[in-house]
Protein backbone atom coordinates (compact mmCIF):
# COMPACT_ATOMS: atom_id res chain seq x y z
CA UNK A 1 0.00 0.00 0.00
CA UNK A 2 1.20 3.50 -0.75
CA UNK A 3 1.27 6.24 1.99
CA UNK A 4 2.04 9.72 1.87
CA UNK A 5 0.70 12.72 4.09
CA UNK A 6 1.74 15.98 2.01
CA UNK A 7 3.09 18.83 4.40
CA UNK A 8 1.76 21.70 3.08
CA UNK A 9 2.23 25.41 5.04
CA UNK A 10 2.49 29.08 4.21
CA UNK A 11 5.92 30.69 4.98
CA UNK A 12 5.34 34.25 7.45
CA UNK A 13 8.86 35.29 8.39
CA UNK A 14 10.95 32.61 9.38
CA UNK A 15 8.23 29.89 10.93
CA UNK A 16 5.19 27.80 9.14
CA UNK A 17 1.06 29.17 9.80
CA UNK A 18 -1.73 26.94 10.58
CA UNK A 19 -3.78 25.98 7.39
CA UNK A 20 -6.98 25.19 8.37
CA UNK A 21 -8.17 24.15 4.64
CA UNK A 22 -9.63 20.79 2.73
CA UNK A 23 -6.04 19.82 0.19
CA UNK A 24 -7.72 18.09 -2.89
CA UNK A 25 -5.66 16.51 -5.54
CA UNK A 26 -5.65 13.73 -7.99
CA UNK A 27 -4.11 10.23 -8.85
CA UNK A 28 -3.65 7.94 -11.61
CA UNK A 29 -3.96 4.07 -11.34
CA UNK A 30 -3.94 1.50 -13.93
CA UNK A 31 -4.99 4.41 -16.29
CA UNK A 32 -7.87 5.52 -13.94
CA UNK A 33 -8.23 8.85 -12.36
CA UNK A 34 -9.49 9.09 -8.00
CA UNK A 35 -9.31 11.55 -6.10
CA UNK A 36 -8.01 12.55 -2.64
CA UNK A 37 -9.01 15.12 -0.46
CA UNK A 38 -6.86 16.28 2.96
CA UNK A 39 -8.28 17.35 5.71
CA UNK A 40 -4.86 18.93 6.93
CA UNK A 41 -5.56 20.28 10.22
CA UNK A 42 -6.83 16.79 11.43
CA UNK A 43 -4.25 14.88 8.87
CA UNK A 44 -6.67 12.81 7.93
CA UNK A 45 -6.87 11.64 3.94
CA UNK A 46 -10.13 10.18 2.51
CA UNK A 47 -9.96 8.82 -1.22
CA UNK A 48 -12.04 7.21 -4.12
CA UNK A 49 -9.92 4.64 -4.87
CA UNK A 50 -12.20 1.29 -3.55
CA UNK A 51 -15.62 3.18 -4.01
CA UNK A 52 -16.33 0.71 -6.65
CA UNK A 53 -15.21 -2.44 -4.40
CA UNK A 54 -16.43 -0.99 -0.87
CA UNK A 55 -20.16 -0.15 -2.76
CA UNK A 56 -20.46 -3.94 -3.15
CA UNK A 57 -18.83 -4.70 -0.22
CA UNK A 58 -22.07 -3.12 1.34
CA UNK A 59 -24.82 -4.06 -0.70
CA UNK A 60 -23.46 -7.70 0.21
CA UNK A 61 -23.89 -6.92 4.10
CA UNK A 62 -26.79 -5.59 3.59
CA UNK A 63 -28.39 -8.39 2.27
CA UNK A 64 -27.08 -10.72 4.51
CA UNK A 65 -28.45 -8.99 7.37
CA UNK A 66 -31.83 -8.47 6.32
CA UNK A 67 -32.66 -11.99 4.56
CA UNK A 68 -36.67 -11.82 5.82
CA UNK A 69 -36.96 -8.68 3.56
CA UNK A 70 -34.70 -8.62 0.54
CA UNK A 71 -36.18 -11.29 -1.46
CA UNK A 72 -39.81 -10.32 -1.17
CA UNK A 73 -41.22 -10.72 -4.16
CA UNK A 74 -42.34 -7.63 -6.63
CA UNK A 75 -39.93 -5.63 -4.13
CA UNK A 76 -36.71 -4.59 -5.88
CA UNK A 77 -34.07 -3.17 -3.08
CA UNK A 78 -30.61 -0.64 -4.39
CA UNK A 79 -28.05 -0.33 -1.69
CA UNK A 80 -26.41 2.96 -2.10
CA UNK A 81 -23.77 4.94 0.33
CA UNK A 82 -25.11 8.75 0.72
CA UNK A 83 -23.92 11.04 -1.98
CA UNK A 84 -21.82 12.95 0.29
CA UNK A 85 -19.65 10.27 1.56
CA UNK A 86 -17.94 8.90 -2.01
CA UNK A 87 -14.06 9.32 -0.24
CA UNK A 88 -13.01 7.13 2.27
CA UNK A 89 -10.34 7.12 4.84
CA UNK A 90 -9.45 3.48 5.53
CA UNK A 91 -7.69 0.99 3.17
CA UNK A 92 -10.65 -1.42 2.83
CA UNK A 93 -8.58 -5.23 2.99
CA UNK A 94 -12.14 -7.50 2.55
CA UNK A 95 -12.53 -7.93 6.62
CA UNK A 96 -12.67 -4.91 8.15
CA UNK A 97 -16.26 -3.77 6.35
CA UNK A 98 -17.35 -2.13 10.35
CA UNK A 99 -14.15 -0.09 9.73
CA UNK A 100 -15.54 1.56 7.32
CA UNK A 101 -19.07 1.76 8.41
CA UNK A 102 -17.34 3.51 11.84
CA UNK A 103 -16.73 6.44 8.86
CA UNK A 104 -20.22 7.88 9.43
CA UNK A 105 -21.22 6.28 6.28
CA UNK A 106 -24.74 6.80 6.08
CA UNK A 107 -26.23 3.97 3.69
CA UNK A 108 -29.45 4.40 1.38
CA UNK A 109 -31.99 1.29 0.48
CA UNK A 110 -34.32 2.35 -2.23
CA UNK A 111 -37.14 0.13 -2.24
CA UNK A 112 -39.32 0.01 -5.32
CA UNK A 113 -42.27 -2.23 -5.80
CA UNK A 114 -43.92 -3.44 -8.83
CA UNK A 115 -47.16 -1.97 -9.18
CA UNK A 116 -49.34 -4.63 -8.55
CA UNK A 117 -47.52 -5.09 -5.35
CA UNK A 118 -48.37 -3.71 -1.71
CA UNK A 119 -46.74 -4.14 1.00
CA UNK A 120 -48.15 -4.97 4.48
CA UNK A 121 -47.32 -3.31 7.71
CA UNK A 122 -46.10 -6.54 8.96
CA UNK A 123 -43.30 -6.15 5.78
CA UNK A 124 -42.42 -2.58 6.78
CA UNK A 125 -42.19 -3.89 10.67
CA UNK A 126 -40.05 -6.35 10.07
CA UNK A 127 -38.06 -4.26 7.68
CA UNK A 128 -37.61 -1.54 10.42
CA UNK A 129 -36.03 -3.78 12.73
CA UNK A 130 -33.87 -5.61 10.38
CA UNK A 131 -32.52 -1.80 9.71
CA UNK A 132 -32.59 -1.31 13.97
CA UNK A 133 -30.99 -4.98 14.07
CA UNK A 134 -27.87 -3.55 11.62
CA UNK A 135 -27.36 -0.34 12.96
CA UNK A 136 -26.85 -1.69 16.49
CA UNK A 137 -24.36 -4.51 15.26
CA UNK A 138 -22.77 -2.01 12.77
CA UNK A 139 -22.21 1.22 15.42
CA UNK A 140 -21.49 3.70 13.02
CA UNK A 141 -24.10 2.54 10.22
CA UNK A 142 -27.31 4.98 9.61
CA UNK A 143 -29.57 3.78 7.38
CA UNK A 144 -32.31 6.21 5.52
CA UNK A 145 -34.99 4.24 3.36
CA UNK A 146 -36.01 6.14 0.16
CA UNK A 147 -39.57 4.81 -1.31
CA UNK A 148 -40.71 6.37 -4.63
CA UNK A 149 -44.03 8.29 -4.56
CA UNK A 150 -46.78 6.63 -6.20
Amino acid sequence: MNYFEPEIYMLSSDFKTHYDRIWEGEFTVDGKQYEIQGRVPEKSYYDNYQYEQIHLAYEELVMQNMPNTFGTSGVTFEVEISRWQTHFSTFYDGNNISDLLNEENELLIFVTTTSDTNLTEEFWETFHKEIDQFEEKYEGSEITIITPDK
